[in-house]
């Protein structure tokens, strides 16, 4: 379907899916990079530390795709024109 023919609504929301795409495929970006450096056999804790907060950053960032995706309940009411 064409944007310009999407319903405001839908185009918001998915808007809003694909922001939260994107913050999440950066810290997966991140995490990659430092999983690779705590994955080493001569890897310090604290690097094993950060890789373990930006797991739960990475779930936490799911998570909020999930939440974006989810469909929505909107209550309409039409007034009869004045």
């Amino acid at each position: 379907m064409n944007a310009r023919r999407m319903p405001m609504v839908t185009r918001r929301g998915a808007l809003r899916v694909l922001a939260a795409v994107g913050a999440k495929e950066q810290l997966v970006g991140t995490w990659r990079n430092l999983s690779r450096t705590a994955s080493l056999p001569d890897a310090t804790a604290d690097a094993k530390a950060r890789l373990a907060d930006l797991t739960k950053q990475v779930e936490t960032a799911d998570a909020k795709i999930r939440e974006a995706a989810k469909p929505q309940v909107w209550h309409v009411e039409i007034a009869q024109a004045k």
